[in-house]
């Protein structure tokens, strides 16, 4: 392991000690008397349940997890913030929210010097529903103890003891209103969080009164240059943590640090919870999840690329996979056909675009091309309509899969009621769906089973990139209906 600077302090993570043994706690008192500190705090861990293996069972604290809240609890006298640059899958969430829970139990009961009766911590993410699983989770907790809460309120956690824990959204315009005074806030996942600057001068008001309040700003990676890149390279120089992130990808240092200074750098990779699978656990989560190159760089390997590397397709990728120019319909061929519709007829919003691809078999498995495509700006439902359907009848598509957000579904009825030789599918977009929709054509692209022909389509394709909130979309003064059109397209393909 590398030797930190003079300036800073390398933590080692300690072994669990002693036996895991577990407890309850009353449902009409909080007279709990775990140990002091949480690496010996054995006992209260195992008698919260989570969701992990795709089932309910008791937590098992990981290593890192007893180093962290040791650390919290050291810091625990004056105020400390944390920048927490961390893999997915790793029990972030799950380690933070039972630290809040235990130091709510504990409030007031001198265990800790500090914690004072009536704790309230904040949790936020980057939209309310996700604010909302968080919750959840905490509740589950909450119940796995046997305890009583004074509210059913998923975003108002309110123990019989007068702690409290707040889940809210990260819009500046609410998330401190009504809020006094706050020990500790944790903001998950905050560089994908809209006006991330903003949300931190919303709870800072919060934090003051609070002479030992906390402040855990976690995320995986979302691309240099927001407010978390700058968090972060304010406790550490910029090339000192590159090579940092780059030693723990190539396995020289430990996998997960906390570096002493202000705020605390704390970095968590992948190994240091699946290190007894390394050789294969990035497959395997890539085949899962379906993932792209690109996500497993940013969100297991912790690469925070630049803004030019934010673009979804790279030129050399888009370039390898352009070829051949669109074709006739033939008797015998296999098609499939995506449409993506636009949301007004205006001559500067998006286009209306249907794409057709080919099923062939080549080098022993399933390619696909472009070989038709409709895309037009200008014109009424009626018109766009009819020369979709006029494309449907010459290639008889086995599947066509439209996009129903928006005018969409008003589209597929009338497409349905055409008696057209296709198989119509509806496909509702949400950030989930496209995230799957795009790495579905990323993952077919890097496998060289599309052709696409030079044009309007790789075109868009070079524009398509994420954004600093971490969503999809063209860039400036481009457009992506195409993209979806041929992701969609895609979809009908790879179900049959």
């Amino acid at each position: 392991m590398k030797v930190a600077k003079p300036s800073q302090t390398l933590i080692n993570r300690p072994p669990l000690l002693g036996p895991l043994q577990t407890f309850r706690v009353s449902s009409t008192s909080l007279g709990v008397e775990p140990p002091k500190t949480w690496a010996k705090w054995a006992g209260f861990v195992p008698s919260i349940e989570i969701r992990s293996g795709g089932k309910i069972q008791p937590m098992k604290p990981w290593p890192w997890q007893v180093a962290l809240v040791d650390q919290v609890l050291r810091d625990w006298a004056y105020r400390s913030a944390y920048v927490f640059g961390k893999s997915r899958q790793c029990g972030a969430s799950e380690g933070l929210l039972s630290l809040i829970l235990w130091l709510c139990l504990i409030s007031g009961s001198g265990l800790v010097p500090g914690v004072e009766r009536g704790f309230t911590a904040l949790v936020a993410s980057r939209t309310y529903q996700d604010a909302m699983l968080l919750g959840r989770r905490l509740r589950r907790m909450v119940k796995s103890l046997g305890l009583k809460l004074d509210t059913d309120s998923l975003n108002l956690v309110a123990l019989p003891n007068g702690s409290t824990v707040l889940f809210r959204s990260a819009d500046p315009d609410s998330i401190g209103r009504g809020i006094e005074s706050v020990n500790m806030v944790v903001l998950d996942e905050f560089s994908f969080y809209s006006e991330q600057a903003r949300t931190l001068e919303a709870i800072a008001p919060s934090m003051t009164s609070v002479p030992n309040s906390k402040l855990f700003t976690v995320s995986t990676p979302n691309g240099k240059g927001d407010e978390f890149w700058r968090l972060l390279t304010s406790a550490v120089p910029e090339l000192e943590l590159e090579r940092m992130l780059e030693e723990i990808r190539t396995e020289q240092t430990a996998p997960f640090q906390i570096i002493q200074g202000s705020p605390r750098l704390i970095l968590l990779n992948w190994r240091e919870v699946y290190g007894h699978k390394k050789d294969t656990f990035l497959q395997e989560i890539k085949e899962e999840f379906n993932l792209t190159e690109v996500t497993i760089r940013q969100e297991y390997e912790m690469e925070f690329l630049s803004e030019s590397d934010n673009f979804i397709f790279p030129l050399g990728l888009v370039k390898s996979c352009t070829a051949g120019t669109l074709l006739p319909a033939e008797d015998g061929a296999i098609y499939y056909a995506g449409i993506d519709v636009a949301t007004s007829s205006d001559q500067n919003s998006d286009y209306t675009v249907c794409i057709i691809i080919e099923k062939l078999w080549a080098k022993g498995s399933e390619r696909y091309r472009v070989v038709a495509l409709y895309r037009r700006r200008t014109g009424s439902s009626p018109q766009h309509l009819s020369a979709i359907a006029k494309l449907i009848e010459a290639y008889e598509p086995i599947s066509t899969t439209i996009e129903t957000n928006g005018p969409g579904k008003v589209w597929a009825e009338s497409l349905s009621g055409l008696s057209l030789p296709t198989e119509l599918e509806s496909f509702t977009t949400s950030r989930n769906s496209k995230e799957a929709l795009i790495s579905r054509l990323v993952l077919a692209m890097e496998a060289e089973k599309l052709w696409i022909p030079e044009g309007p389509i790789t075109e868009e394709l070079l524009s398509f990139r994420r954004n600093k909130n971490g969503q999809m979309e063209a860039a400036n003064n481009s457009h992506d209906d195409c993209v979806i059109s041929l992701g969609l397209a895609l979809t009908g393909a790879t179900k049959t």
